[in-house]
């Protein structure tokens, strides 16, 4: 049986290596830029209080037809200081485009922690006769299935989402930061989709988000068809609270049906 976020942990893994392998080979041309950028920034920096200086005191001497008294505006402490911060902040700033890991990347480490996390809680369920099953293919599909569990209470297929910032609700469906998530949602709806495809007629499977990170608007809203909850342990006792609508001997067969027809 696969391990929850495995396929998530692997793509990390291949992509963090990716990424090291272009840092290393871009040495040569990244380490020069990041000592001489603050340089080439410090100077520049330096030459624009000096020019608004100029540019102040000749308009003074314009206004005043005397000499003005030669005060400048930006104190050359004051200006070097500037200088020197500013400087500073681009040679960090170049240094992390140009060494810190991508963004993608670093998104897939947070993929692969949440579906571990997620597992961990949805294993809990097989003591109260639940099957679990973590990172199954979809047939025909490169796409993958995080978490199924089938239960007295239903299907259900479970994508998690590990997210840092904010979610918020406006317009009919989620957002994280400026994004919205209307294909993230989509996507789980059509995962569960096919699950449905591939399973004896009839059969109900619920398509679940679980989000961890951050906190949600509300602990549990429908959008777009997807049962959105907050939390593993929310989901969980969710799980648990609905319904008993199958059989013993359905959850079994429908095990079967999971274990021939969804590989890990």
């Amino acid at each position: 049986m696969a391990i929850a976020g495995q396929s998530a942990r692997a793509e990390y893994q291949r992509r963090r290596d990716r990424d090291r392998r272009a840092i290393r080979q871009n040495l040569k041309f990244t380490i020069p830029m990041v000592l001489f950028t603050p340089v080439v920034v410090y100077l520049a920096v330096r030459l624009g209080f000096h020019l608004l200086n100029s540019t102040f005191q000749h308009a003074e001497t314009s206004l005043t037809k005397r000499r003005a008294t030669r005060v400048p505006v930006v104190s050359t402490k004051l200006a070097n200081l500037l200088a020197i911060v500013i400087a500073l902040a681009a040679m960090v700033g170049l240094a992390m485009d140009s060494w810190a890991p991508r963004r993608s990347t670093t998104a897939w480490k947070l993929g692969s922690e949440g579906e571990a996390t997620l597992g961990r809680s949805l294993d809990r369920l097989t003591e109260r006769g639940y099957r679990v099953f973590h990172d199954l293919a979809i047939p025909g599909s490169r796409a993958n299935i995080d978490h199924l569990v089938v239960g007295p209470t239903g299907v259900y297929v479970i994508d998690a989402k590990n997210y840092s910032g904010r979610v918020t609700f406006s317009k009919g469906t989620l957002w994280h930061g400026r994004y919205p998530l209307t294909k993230t949602i989509s996507t789980v709806r059509w995962e569960a989709d096919q699950v449905v495809k591939h399973l004896p007629p009839e059969t109900a499977v619920s398509a679940v988000m679980c989000v961890m990170g951050v906190p949600m608007p509300r602990d549990s809203m429908q959008v777009g068809g997807v049962h959105v909850v907050e939390g593993p342990r929310r989901l969980a006792k969710g799980v648990l609270a609905r319904p008993a609508v199958l059989s013993q001997e359905a959850v079994d067969r429908l095990t079967s049906e999971v274990s021939a027809r969804f590989p890990a």
